[in-house]
């Protein structure tokens, strides 16, 4: 009787320190994640304001090339890493790249909210290529999923891209 409740105390105290350490693990990659995805977000050719983005593109470039390499692509710091460089290509007006990670980061997105995000840059990439009648869907869903979640300020911003879209069509 003693050996087996110092045995399951035991069990308890190591699988509690495990659980506690795959969390502790999981918000440091969430840290890193959006660390690195504030990184690429900022070098945007906004911020390079008509400067050469020659050396900007050739970072994109190697961060997607790193990101499909070693991240599992199933992952969430592969879903919100593939936004990311999704919407530094569209920045770019590199739609191919860009649809190619926001594919790939849609196929991993978990959540509502980042299916939104994912659905309006998709979205977004389909209305600066023309292809309105693609485009349109992507942001309607992306519209109903940020309602759904109560995001408005999200709401907002995907009923303006849609608004873009409708009157790219003349509606």
């Amino acid at each position: 009787g003693t050996a087996f409740l110092v045995l399951l105390v035991g069990a308890t105290a190591v699988s509690t320190s495990l659980f506690v350490r795959a969390q502790r693990q999981r918000a440091l990659a969430q840290e890193v994640s959006e660390f690195l995805g504030g990184i690429l977000a900022s070098v945007s050719p906004q911020v390079a304001q008509g400067r050469d983005v020659t050396v900007l593109r050739e970072v994109v470039d190697r961060a997607a090339q790193r990101l499909m390499a070693e991240v599992d692509p199933r992952s969430d710091v592969a879903a919100s890493l593939h936004l990311t460089l999704g919407t530094t290509y569209r920045q770019l007006a590199d739609y191919e790249n860009a649809v190619k990670h926001l594919q790939a980061s849609m196929a991993a997105q978990t959540g509502a909210a980042g299916l939104a995000a994912v659905q309006q840059e998709l979205g977004l990439v389909l209305l600066a290529t023309n292809a309105l009648a693609e485009a349109e869907p992507y942001l309607r869903s992306a519209v109903a999923l940020r309602h759904q979640a109560g995001d408005q300020a999200g709401e907002v911003s995907a009923v303006a891209s849609l608004a873009q879209c409708l009157e790219a069509t003349g509606r």
